[in-house]
Parts: structure tokens; C-alpha cells; sequence
């Protein structure tokens, strides 16, 4: 069997892990990770890492919580992979996030993010392609989709879920 060739372009669709309650006094964006979201990335790095699925760039929302996610997975993959934090993640759109990614002019980018946001870009390039009961609950603090696609997505262009990871399965 030969193997799938190397797909044009890889993204990463990725929610922080799972965030501590707010605090009064405490800006959204400076929450941190709770120990269960701690671990999760923890457990997410070691995965990708295991897979072998190291992006070559990685776009971060500003948000406490997304940058230490992205630091459980810079731990495991070192000075690999470059990481950008991107200030319009925080409260952008699915057209936003796409956009960022396609600006980087490499073949793969990992974006880590909020939702409903991930979870609208992943619904919009993957279609009606999503396995059935792939995520019931919603998309899952740590969860991690990997899209292939055969040419730069864009308008009327969808990819192919290569990849889930939901830390909890």
C-alpha cells in the first residue's frame, strides 16, 4: 500500500486547555490554565510529539490560557517550532484565524485558539466530512484537529480531518 503523499497544506485547530473560573478583578485574557488544563496540555504535547506532527509555525491567541497550552507543546518540541502570538485570535472571527494561518507562507500552522471560533473553522473546511458522534459535547478544551488539504483552502475549498485528539479519549 503506498502511502497518502504529503498534503499542500496542513492546520492545526486547536482549543486551550481548560481554563480556571474567572475571578473578580481578573481580565479574561490573563486566566490561567487550571491543573486539569495543566495536565491536558501536558498530555496533548506528548501526543503530537509521539505522532510525529510538529507544525512549522504556530499562531497563538494572546489569552494567558491559549499561551500556556502552546508552552506544554513548545516543551516537548523545543526551538522547532516558532511560535506568534496574534493579537486579532483573541476576538476574531473563523475568517480571521484562516487568514492569519494562510499568511504565514508555510505548509503547516497550528492555530490555538477559542471557541466557537475553532469550532467554526473546523465545521466550515471540513463540511459534512466530521464522523458522526466525533464530538458530542462540543469541541473539547485541548482538542486537536489536524486538516489536510490538497490545495490552500479558501472559497469552496474543503480538506479532510487527518487527525482528532481529544485529550480525554
Amino acid at each position: 500500500m503506498t502511502p497518502d503523499p504529503a498534503p499542500e497544506f496542513r492546520l492545526f485547530l486547536l482549543r486551550h486547555a481548560r481554563a480556571a473560573q474567572a475571578k473578580p478583578g481578573l481580565r479574561d485574557v490573563d486566566r490561567t490554565l487550571d491543573p486539569v488544563g495543566e495536565g491536558d496540555a501536558t498530555h496533548l504535547a506528548l501526543r503530537l510529539s509521539g505522532l510525529g506532527l510538529i507544525p512549522e509555525m504556530v499562531l497563538c491567541s494572546p489569552a494567558r490560557r491559549c499561551r500556556q497550552t502552546v508552552m506544554a507543546l513548545q516543551g516537548v518540541a523545543g526551538d522547532t517550532m516558532p511560535v506568534q502570538v496574534v493579537d486579532a485570535l483573541y476576538s476574531g472571527g473563523a475568517e480571521v484565524y484562516l487568514h492569519a494561518a494562510l499568511a504565514q507562507n508555510c505548509g503547516s500552522v497550528l492555530i490555538c485558539g477559542h471557541n466557537p471560533v475553532i469550532d467554526e473553522l473546523l465545521r466550515a473546511l471540513v463540511g459534512e466530512d466530521l464522523p458522526a458522534g466525533l464530538y458530542d459535547q462540543g469541541y473539547p478544551p485541548a482538542g486537536l484537529a489536524v486538516i489536510d488539504f490538497d490545495r490552500p483552502p479558501g472559497a469552496g475549498v474543503t480538506g479532510r480531518l487527518a487527525h482528532w485528539i481529544d485529550p480525554h479519549q
